[in-house]
């Protein structure tokens, strides 16, 4: 703002002075270069400042400079308005400035208009006279125009229904958007767990079908008799088995026959080669335990029955062994026997130790030794293998592992010698040796040999009474403390049975023996009764 305007304004609001003071001002205005904007800034910033309390003088003085702003710009630009529009500012800074003006007070708002150059006004003449400029410019609305707003107002009417129901078919459209948006949320979860369900199903049948096809494998002995054959040869890793299976059109995947593998290493004893990257198995000598000890429970008020059995030698199983097995359990019953202690040699296998059978051969001897214990009652079987069972081992089957694992109540004591501790001081021995420990020429037995045998294993236990089989021959001896028991079903004598019940005294120790040789004929039957009591 120049210097001039400048202090002509300054010295206007200093003075203070009456509205006609402000002339000498609006005529510097018009000389300046200053846009509307920046007047009127400076103008309401300096009113603000004024020592006057004049509350209205304020107002009207702010309403004389928004105008001016407004009009000095316009004039400056060459624009001239009518009255009406002067009106029109008038009405609208009357509202912004919330000046409570009456009537007669506008004749400030006309003599400012008064004020402003006549070269700038066309229409000055109509100011002076508002009233009849406003009588003369209201003309009356012919119908025509009556009709006009009339259809103007019901088509606005139509358009504010329209938008009323465009409104609500949008709500309608969003909400049922909204559920759609839900149902496909619910409809996608449904997806994935129907598909997820049948993810599993699938999975399951896959295996079922594995584990059908592994049975059906198992069952007609097909691979189990490659694998037998191959690995009693050579050993093999699981590449070169997987191959050998191929060639006789088996193709198993790596879990099947890692699956089959594990059911194969159940009867038949199948070690890795350590030596070997990666490792190969081989059908090998399983480890026999011996001199296993077994600790008895003690009976509280009643003596504890033995049925001591040996030799069966089963070589068929036909029904006359089937008839013969169901006496020894039928007998068992009736007479409430708690344990059947069998001292060895259930099979009738082949004589040489090195003699390998085929896996036929083998499997043939094991069905049958199975279907004669497939008769087994709840009574407990205690068993000691025999020098014939042992021959298993060299075809790599543990015979007593094996009928352990599929008799729940089989109960294996290890190969040749074993004990039953009912405590630290009362030990029953079990043997089976492999020697008879005949007299030459006849059947007598050699009681010296046969105690130096019992003395050589157990020296370093506290034995109350030996019992052995493999003899064939049904004895006993109170002076070296031992009994041998007759073979079941091939004894040289009598075929038969040895029932042992066994006495304690208050102390639980072992005061009594009561032996009942028994005789295989139509059925088990009891000989002479004959008591061992024990020397205190």
């Amino acid at each position: 703002m120049d210097i001039v305007c400048k202090k002509n304004i300054l010295g206007i609001l200093k003075k203070n002075e009456n509205l006609i003071s402000y002339q000498d001002f609006l005529k510097a205005g018009l000389n300046s270069k200053f846009t509307s904007e920046e007047l009127l800034l400076f103008f309401l910033k300096r009113i603000e400042q004024m020592d006057t309390e004049n509350a209205f003088e304020k107002n009207l003085s702010k309403m004389i400079y928004l105008i001016y702003a407004i009009m000095c710009c316009d004039f400056k630009e060459n624009k001239f308005y009518t009255l009406s529009t002067y009106q029109g500012i008038w009405d609208f800074y009357q509202k912004t400035l919330s000046l409570n003006l009456q009537e007669e007070n506008k004749k400030h708002f006309y003599w400012i208009l008064k004020m402003i150059p006549e070269e700038h006004f066309d229409h000055l003449e109509k100011v002076k006279k508002p009233k009849e400029e406003a009588k003369t410019d209201s003309s009356p609305i012919s119908p025509a125009k009556d009709t006009e707003i009339e259809e103007l107002k019901k088509m606005n009417k139509n358009l504010r229904k329209e938008k009323h129901q465009l409104e609500m078919a949008k709500k309608e459209l969003l909400d049922m958007n909204r559920l759609l948006k839900e149902e496909k949320k619910n409809i996608e979860e449904r997806y994935h767990e129907k598909n997820f369900e049948f993810f599993q199903m699938s999975q399951e049948l896959a295996k079922w079908k594995r584990i059908e096809k592994l049975k059906e494998l198992i069952e007609n002995n097909t691979v189990f008799s490659l694998l037998y054959e191959a690995l009693r040869k050579t050993p093999l890793n699981f590449e070169q088995i997987k191959i050998l299976l191929a060639t006789s059109s088996i193709q198993l995947t790596d879990e099947e026959l890692k699956s089959f593998f594990e059911e194969f290493k159940k009867t038949y004893s199948c070690e890795p080669s350590l030596i070997s990257i990666p490792l190969k198995y081989r059908i090998s000598t399983p480890h026999l335990p011996s001199q296993k000890r077994v600790q008895m429970p003690i009976p509280d008020s009643k003596p504890c029955r033995l049925l001591f059995t040996s030799d069966f030698h089963i070589w068929d199983s036909n029904e006359n062994l089937l008839r013969q097995m169901d006496k020894l359990y039928n007998y068992a019953y009736q007479n409430a026997i708690d344990y059947i202690v069998n001292l060895g040699d259930f099979a009738g296998y082949c004589s040489s130790k090195h003699h390998v059978h085929t896996l036929e051969e083998l499997n043939g001897i094991l069905e049958k030794i199975d279907k004669a214990f497939s008769l087994d009652s709840k009574i407990p079987i205690l068993a000691l293998g025999g020098n014939h069972d042992e021959n298993f081992a060299e075809n790599g089957v543990d015979l007593l592992r094996y009928l352990q694992s599929n008799h729940e109540n089989f109960c294996s004591l290890g190969y040749k010698n074993a004990f039953l501790e009912f405590n630290k001081d009362n030990k029953i021995a079990l043997y089976h040796p492999n020697r008879r420990f005949n007299l030459p020429n006849s059947n007598e037995l050699d009681e010296k040999a046969i105690y130096k045998y019992i003395d050589g294993k157990c020296s370093k236990d506290k034995v109350v009474f030996s019992f052995l089989g493999h003899i064939h021959l049904s004895s006993l001896n109170f002076i070296y403390q031992y009994a041998t028991v007759p073979s079941y079903l091939k004894d040289r004598q009598k075929n038969g049975a040895l029932q042992v019940e066994i006495s304690f005294d208050c102390e639980g120790n072992i005061s009594k023996l009561i032996f009942n040789p028994l005789i295989l004929e139509e059925r088990l039957t009891k000989t002479t009764e004959v008591v061992w009591s024990r020397k205190k």
